[in-house]
């Protein structure tokens, strides 16, 4: 099965984002994972989608984590008054 692979300028047309910005997330570790080939950067498309799918969210508020975080937290303190 081929990975397709697109480019830092293909990237930042896709999301609306200057490809400065890719510059600055690779140095400071955020943004899809990136490979160099030589001195070109490339991204797969594989870890594009999976990047987007994590930054998903269900409100301005939270993060998906953040909302099943809180949620499991509820839980848990509903739980506990249970039991008192």
């Amino acid at each position: 099965m081929q990975n397709p692979i697109i480019s830092p300028e293909e990237l930042a047309a896709r999301w609306g984002v200057m490809t400065i910005t890719l510059d600055r997330w690779r140095w400071t570790g955020k943004g899809p994972r990136f490979f160099k080939v030589g001195r070109n950067i490339k991204y797969r498309v594989q870890d594009i989608e999976a990047y987007e799918e994590q930054k998903a969210r269900q409100s301005t508020t939270y993060t998906q984590e953040e909302v099943l975080l809180r949620e499991l937290q509820q839980a848990k303190m509903n739980k506990h008054r249970r039991f008192k």
